[in-house]
């Protein structure tokens, strides 16, 4: 019979190898310690699901009605509406001890009810996958198609369309992931392609979207070390090439940017990400030529008691430009929200926000505030009735700016899940 001891040995050489599950040891890059207070589900919430062998199912179905009283986002002749929409849903989950596969597909309808040339649906088909090779090491995949109506009254925003523009993306992801005790490289391929629809103006005209069609492919080599179990600095490279289908405004471009950053999950009371780094952007065009740029993000949560919880978010990046001929603009985000649990099945949040956009080729910059207030009462573990409200304001300035706005959105909603 093997000792306790020699068995004990065995494992501590395994672990000290990196040959164990990861089940038996915690990794040093794990993240999933804390969740913020609207993430958390109680247990005697949580919708069971449908066992399907090694697989379950979670079906679900939101309704929401939802008023707007700026519907097109404009500074007079304001619109309002209401908007009605129907989603179902359903996830597929494998309960595997090793490796795991996900599916999620969902379509969704909403109905402008007086100003039904808005109405538009969204749908999503994703397929997630994770292949444990040994220890932490493991590769993992994705791939999705999904279309929804594009948002108005952003930076990207097409101003004057009486439409809403629906998009079509689908996408594709490869990651390998492999720990060398206190060390883990990341290396990921991403594939974007996106699609935009024709709108017709508020002057009947067709407003021609195909120039905004384009294939993005992207990748991350991260090298980063864990000082201890909660605190890691990492480095990171990520190349991105974006092609334009219809190029006849010569907006390719290919683009490198050096992160340098730090992950942490300290004890129960903060968990975040925060890099910063250096981009140069190379357009074909040569009126563009290299356009430099100093991107960062970083989002941490706070949790200073177990019933509230603090989010804070920001970044700064390049995005592609929907003013034809014109190459990508600077865009600014800050955030932050409070989640806070009134009782164990009721949640509160309210959030604000500001976001700028720096179009550095013409004379336009836009401002946006927005203050949002939203709520959660879950009935039992099949029902969950909501409720939101959000302000928002725009400021655009320069000689190119777009029309000022301020909207006021509010909705309820009711989610069945089994």
């Amino acid at each position: 019979m093997i000792s306790k001891r020699l068995l004990l040995g065995s494992l501590m050489l395994a672990t000290s190898l990196g040959f164990v599950n990861a089940s038996y040891a915690q990794s040093s890059f794990a993240r999933d310690r804390n969740a913020t207070v609207s993430n958390r589900v109680p247990n005697e919430y949580a919708p069971l699901g449908i066992k399907m062998g090694g697989f379950t199912a979670f079906p679900q179905i939101a309704v929401n009605a939802a008023y707007n009283d700026n519907i097109y986002y404009l500074n007079s002749n304001k619109t309002s509406d209401s908007i009605i929409t129907i989603k179902p849903e359903i996830r597929i989950s494998s309960d595997w001890g090793r490796h795991s596969l996900s599916f999620l597909g969902n379509y969704g309808y909403s109905e402008y009810t007086s100003n039904s040339s808005n109405s538009f649906s969204d749908f999503k088909a994703q397929a997630n996958g994770k292949l444990d090779i040994i220890g932490f090491d493991y590769l993992s995949g994705q791939l999705g198609y999904s279309g929804y109506g594009e948002p108005r009254g952003e930076t990207y925003s097409v101003t004057d369309a009486a439409e809403t523009i629906d998009v079509r993306r689908f996408n594709s992801q490869l990651s390998y992931n492999k720990e060398f005790n206190r060390l883990r490289t990341v290396f990921t391929i991403n594939n974007d392609k996106y699609s935009f629809s024709n709108v017709k103006s508020f002057q009947g005209t067709i407003i021609d979207q195909s120039y905004r069609d384009r294939s993005e492919i992207s990748g991350s080599i991260r090298a980063e070390y864990a000082s201890s179990p909660s605190l890691s600095f990492f480095v990171s490279y990520e190349p991105r090439k974006i092609s334009y289908d219809n190029n006849v405004n010569n907006l390719d471009s290919t683009s490198n940017a050096v992160y340098l950053g730090t992950s942490f999950d300290i004890t129960d009371l903060i968990t975040g990400e925060i890099k910063v780094g250096k981009q140069d952007q190379n357009y074909d065009n040569p009126l563009y030529g290299t356009r430099s740029s100093s991107p960062y993000s970083g989002k941490a949560s706070w949790y200073p008691t177990r019933r509230t919880s603090v989010t804070v978010d920001f970044s700064q990046s390049t995005e592609e430009s929907t003013v034809a001929a014109l190459p990508g603009y600077k865009y600014t985000n800050y955030g932050i929200k409070v989640d806070y649990e009134l009782f164990r099945n009721s949640i509160i949040s309210v959030g604000f926000s500001n976001s700028a956009g720096d179009y550095s080729l013409i004379d336009r910059n836009d401002n946006r505030n927005s203050v949002s207030l939203d709520a959660i009462y879950r009935i039992n573990r099949n029902y969950v009735a909501k409720f939101m409200y959000k302000y928002s304001k725009l400021d655009s300035k320069g000689a190119n700016s777009v029309a000022d706005y301020t909207s006021n959105v509010i909705g309820l909603g009711l989610v069945y899940a089994y």
